[in-house]
């Protein structure tokens, strides 16, 4: 077991990583704040005309956009030592095995992404809302309005009816979540160099293939293209599975909730075996 796992060998590979790129993980904490709190202090201090009334017209884009700035930067950024030869050659021979440098890559590639830029958004919102208020007391003498809840639309709020969801809806969510900052996470072992781009240009491609297939079988089947026109008529409920998903799920969204169910998975082990084919 210790031949691909030993915790004092993962410390240590750890606090190496941690010496070589601690201000790479640390600036990008303040730098994703900065952004956030600058986007929301312009449209509410700036863009917006009815000054005095904290308005939540796009909280969601805001907080999408920034989730995606955040898993190019980190997520995508994940395995910068391969985008040099001599630091590729160099990060391979550190004593350490495959498994151990890929859990490492995940805890500080894939979570910090996942698990605190949620955090650190509503730091950053807490902050725009607490400066708006201050500067158009000061500079206008207005007094703002802020609702009940002190982020003005808590975003979480609604996301906390998933809770009670069921339990196909919470799984497809989570894996929706954890799709951008996997598929960034696979393109930094398959796209050594610039592979932000390769992995757009493919995502891109990817689509064109769902695309076009979804096209043929719509041909074959004789029913409309379900993101073109009009729903899918192939329910759950035809194919015999309705116990375990409602009849109103259509055909094509059936189809999405299992590409995504499979697809993270699926490049986890990819990734993995990646790492491991460049060690040999």
């Amino acid at each position: 077991m210790k031949k691909y796992f030993d915790w004092n060998r993962f410390i240590r590979l750890a606090r190496f990583d941690y010496e070589q790129r601690k201000w790479f993980y640390w600036g990008h904490i303040p730098l994703i704040f900065a952004l956030v709190s600058l986007v929301h202090l312009v449209s509410w201090n700036v863009l917006q005309s009815d000054l005095g009334k904290l308005s939540g017209d796009g909280f969601a884009p805001v907080f999408f956009l920034g989730f995606i700035i955040a898993t190019l930067m980190i997520s995508g950024s994940s395995f910068s030592e391969f985008y040099k030869k001599e630091a590729s050659q160099n990060y391979l021979m550190i004593p350490s095995s495959s498994l151990e440098k890929y859990l490492l890559k995940i805890l500080v590639g894939v979570l910090p992404v996942v698990l605190l830029y949620p955090i650190v958004y509503n730091l950053a919102v807490d902050f725009s809302v607490w400066a708006t208020i201050q500067f158009q007391k000061y500079a206008f003498g207005k007094l703002v309005e802020v609702g009940t809840d002190p982020k003005v639309v808590e975003l979480s709020i609604q996301l906390k009816s998933t809770i009670t969801t069921p339990w196909w809806s919470q799984m497809t969510i989570f894996a929706t979540w954890l799709f951008l900052p996997v598929y960034l996470f696979l393109s930094g072992l398959l796209f050594p160099k610039r592979n932000r781009i390769y992995a757009f240009l493919t995502l891109l491609a990817l689509w064109f293939v769902i695309a076009t297939f979804m096209g043929l079988i719509s041909s074959i089947v004789q029913v409309p293209l379900p993101f073109l026109i009009s729903p899918f008529i192939l329910t759950v409920e035809e194919i015999s599975i309705s116990d375990v998903f409602p009849p109103s799920i259509s055909g094509p969204m059936l189809v999405g909730m299992i590409f995504f169910w499979l697809s993270i998975p699926t490049m986890l082990l990819l990734s993995y075996f990646k790492l491991k084919e460049k060690e040999v």
